[in-house]
């Protein structure tokens, strides 16, 4: 059973909606959807993430290597397909050797859709399994990441942000809601705050350090 936590920056605690904990449950059947869950430090890993302006979509066409298509999806916000991680000896580490600039698929890229079908993150992983076609086309969404300042002054954020126990590096900060009051503008649910204040943390420590008062959030902003 895979557990969620949810914390609102109020410090209240809140839990997610039902639809979502029941989609939460339907990825634990992930292996089966050929779903990767495992620790893969790249050297993109590692580097700062960049300010881009305006999301892109982009095709992605992959060779499945018995039946994996080489990616690694994040558990943090269950009701999106988004990217944590690509398998160093995968078909999407094929693609992006051989692929045009700037559509080689990264961490926080999401994939929208399955040789021309969208759904829900589960639809997606069981066409990206169930296509009895080797070849497959990814539509890929690759997000806006602003950089956003904020002094609190003593004020909530405004956020509702859900909280990944498994507690893996790149999960990030989910927004779940934002409040009316909010003091960052421009953001909606599902976005994902990655950076604070220059450092990429594990959630955990990543929500500590949004309970300051000054801070520079980089925040990768996606089109729906």
């Amino acid at each position: 059973l895979v557990s969620f936590l949810a914390a609102s920056l109020d410090f209240s605690l809140c839990f997610p909606p039902l639809s979502n904990c029941a989609m939460f449950c339907c990825c634990s059947t992930e292996e089966e959807a050929a779903m990767v869950e495992v620790d893969a430090h790249t050297a993109q890993d590692k580097q700062p993430m960049e300010i881009r302006k305006g999301g892109s979509t982009f095709i992605m066409t992959i060779n499945k290597h018995t039946g994996q298509a080489g990616l690694e999806f994040s558990k943090a916000d269950t009701g999106v397909l988004t990217v944590s991680g690509i398998v160093e000896s995968g078909p999407a580490a094929d693609w992006n050797k051989s692929c045009e600039p700037d559509k080689d698929v990264r961490l926080y890229d999401r994939v929208v859709s399955v040789n021309g079908k969208a759904g829900t993150a589960m639809d997606l992983l069981t066409a990206m399994k169930a296509d009895p076609h080797p070849e497959i086309q990814l539509c890929i969404e690759r997000p806006e990441i602003k950089e956003v300042h904020v002094a609190k002054e003593g004020r909530e954020l405004g956020l509702v942000l859900f909280v990944s126990t498994a507690n893996r590096l790149h999960s990030g900060l989910v927004i779940s809601m934002v409040k009316e009051d909010a003091l960052v503008r421009g953001v909606k649910p599902h976005d994902r705050i990655v950076e604070v204040n220059g450092r990429t943390l594990p959630p955990s420590e990543l929500l500590e350090s949004v309970r300051g008062d000054d801070l520079t959030m980089k925040i990768c902003c996606y089109r729906t």
